[in-house]
């Protein structure tokens, strides 16, 4: 995934290289297209391609623009396709791929190890289109009446764990990410209140396979409380972790009474 060193390696060879990161350009290209296919059906495919290829290139530099990553190139194509992953109309499988997506090139642009320059409008464009989403009430108002209850806890955990990975990576790497930092603080007190609530989920699913009587669960309906666990299940653990990064700062006490 080095493009100077397969650059080298194909001028040595005299043709033309084999090497995926000399058409990166066109493997976006191909994903934006799916992605964003006048198809419903096949744009979580087009995102989830889209995914493959930032988490396979999410460390590549770019040796043209010192400073910067080599996806940073197809920034306009990653945007366009994130941006109807969270609108009314989309479907939870969209959304569910579009937040894992977006995550994953956040956490990619937004860290100035190696010494990359960090775009905070970039960060801040991208991240208000997951954490607008992410309030108790928003969650709340999140559904699908054509479909089973379970894919609206579907697409709430994955928007949340989404947003976990993210103050996840802030917490481990404060100076790195500092612009990451900032632009989460304003959210944390409404991502604390959901969090919580998708771990008490959690906890309240895994103690005995279904909810003690009388517990009113925060992010899926009794009546698919089967089909929500595995969601609950896959998101808990980077949930806890974002949630416990909180502790002892203002943000894990503000709002609370007493």
């Amino acid at each position: 995934y080095d493009l100077t060193l397969a650059r080298e390696e194909t001028e040595r060879q005299g043709g033309s290289g084999e090497r995926l990161v000399l058409h990166l350009g066109r493997l976006v290209s191909v994903a934006f297209t799916v992605a964003t296919s006048r198809i419903e059906a096949m744009r979580p495919a087009g995102v989830l391609m889209l995914l493959d290829v930032v988490e396979r290139f999410a460390a590549a530099p770019d040796p043209d623009y010192e400073g910067h990553l080599l996806l940073e190139q197809s920034h306009a194509q990653l945007g366009a396709a994130l941006r109807p992953c969270f609108g009314p109309e989309a479907d939870p499988s969209l959304t569910a791929s579009g937040a894992a997506l977006l995550s994953r090139y956040l956490l990619a642009i937004s860290t100035t190890s190696g010494g990359i320059q960090v775009d905070p409008a970039a960060i801040r464009k991208l991240l208000a289109l997951l954490t607008k989403r992410l309030t108790p009430a928003a969650l709340a108002a999140i559904s699908y009446p054509a479909l089973s209850d379970a894919a609206a806890t579907m697409v709430r955990t994955t928007s949340l764990r989404a947003a976990a990975a993210l103050q996840a990576a802030a917490a481990r790497e404060p100076e790195a990410r500092a612009e990451l930092c900032k632009q989460m603080q304003p959210s944390l007190v409404d991502l604390r209140s959901c969090w919580m609530g998708l771990l008490r989920d959690h906890a309240a699913l895994s103690i005995a396979g279904r909810a003690a009587k009388g517990y009113v669960p925060h992010l899926y309906v009794q009546g698919a409380a089967t089909a929500s666990r595995e969601h609950l299940e896959h998101a808990a653990p980077l949930v806890f972790e974002a949630a416990l990064s909180m502790v002892a700062t203002p943000e894990w006490v503000a709002g609370r009474g007493g």
